[in-house]
């Protein structure tokens, strides 16, 4: 591989490493405001408070579709840019 190549191979796989910490972060993030919304919904459904409960629904599938779009994201760095431990198994 010539020097420009490798350096922009290796500039690609530091630059891949950082999103891949990112996309963990936001995750983390994603998740926990997910669990968040559903112990919300929770909340309402044993309360019988019918008026909030379709709002959260909706709320929570916006979420999940979120968290699944970062999830997809990762998993596509993740094949793209395997970590050597990742290639030794």
């Amino acid at each position: 591989m010539s020097g420009d190549k490798q350096a922009a191979a290796v500039a690609d796989a530091m630059q891949a490493e950082y999103f891949k910490g990112f996309l963990e972060q936001e995750r983390l993030e994603s998740a926990a405001r997910l669990a968040a919304l559903m112990g919300h919904l929770t909340e309402c459904l044993a309360a019988g408070d019918t008026t909030h409960i379709s709002h959260l629904r909706r709320v929570i599938r916006k979420a999940d579709n979120e968290l699944r779009g970062i999830d997809r994201m990762a998993d596509a760095l993740k094949q793209r840019f395997p970590r050597e431990d990742e290639l030794r198994r």
